[in-house]
């Protein structure tokens, strides 16, 4: 009952404290390409004040789950102020989603029902993971003369409103180191994937194989100093399974080597 207290309280706009608050860990509410500004407790009409961010972004983009937690509203009949979820978070603090889409994709009918404003399987009771969608950007409820977007509140452990811009860039920004990571980590694993690439060795220590960037020979070094040139690629894979371990190598470190012979093909191979 104390959810829909303070979230009634925040949609009449009725004057609550809002706490200063660290930044939170959370997942971006909204999967795409977004834009929003600090307007918390900014004046709306009728005498209320704004305790939430509007995220503005397309209708029907994913909204998803910011923490892991549990349902505790999610109305199956629009209510006037548009269909909305309540999350009751894990951490103890409260997410609400307001104004989820409430049209058949594509138009703006305002008959899309709640099978267009929630995500499969999401209800009341429900508990989510962080990062599942949970439904739908819209313009449901007083928000249909507005562009789409949601309206996005977080209630402390006291269940007073907190702003959640700060807490909305700092977990942008997260999501932007993240993804920079994994697409460094990606490119990294795809280099390995393709050839090994290190500097010079001082010799070329026994089992390596080696090229150069502009000769596709492949040699073998032995264990006398010198390099073992693989004739044809059938030889090569006569002993390797792939290229993968072939390290490339300078062309002045490669000239240097003695070329001390070719590898037969391997007599086990089939």
């Amino acid at each position: 009952m104390k959810y829909w207290i303070c979230s009634v309280l925040l949609l009449l706009g009725a004057p609550m404290f809002a706490h200063a608050e660290g930044t939170l860990d959370i997942e971006f509410p909204v999967v795409g390409d977004v834009s929003y500004a600090d307007t918390f407790t900014a004046p709306r009409s009728g005498g209320r004040i704004h305790h939430a961010t509007d995220i503005m972004a397309a209708k029907m983009l994913p909204v998803v789950a910011t923490v892991d937690g549990t349902i505790l509203f999610a109305p199956m009949v629009e209510p006037s102020y548009g269909y909305m979820i309540m999350l009751g978070g894990d951490d103890g603090y409260q997410y609400n989603y307001v104004h989820l889409n409430n049209d058949t994709p594509g138009t703006d009918d305002g008959l899309g029902g709640p099978e267009n404003a929630y995500a499969a399987g999401i209800k009341k009771g429900v508990h989510v993971k962080r990062g599942q969608q949970l439904g739908y950007v819209g313009d449901s409820g007083n928000a249909e003369h507005t562009d789409p977007h949601l309206h996005f509140e977080i209630l402390d452990l006291n269940n007073a409103p907190i702003n959640p811009y700060p807490i909305l860039k700092a977990a942008q920004e997260a999501e932007t180191q993240t993804l920079s990571a994994t697409a460094a980590e990606a490119e990294t694993e795809a280099a390995k994937s393709q050839n090994t690439v290190v500097e010079d060795p001082a010799v070329c220590a026994p089992g390596d194989m080696i090229r150069t960037e502009r000769n596709p020979d492949v040699y073998f070094c032995g264990h006398d100093g010198g390099r073992y040139l693989f004739p044809t690629e059938a030889i090569f894979l006569s002993w390797n399974k792939d290229f993968h371990e072939v390290k490339f190598v300078s062309d002045p470190f490669m000239n240097a080597l003695p070329v001390n012979g070719n590898i037969g093909i391997n007599p086990q191979h089939s």
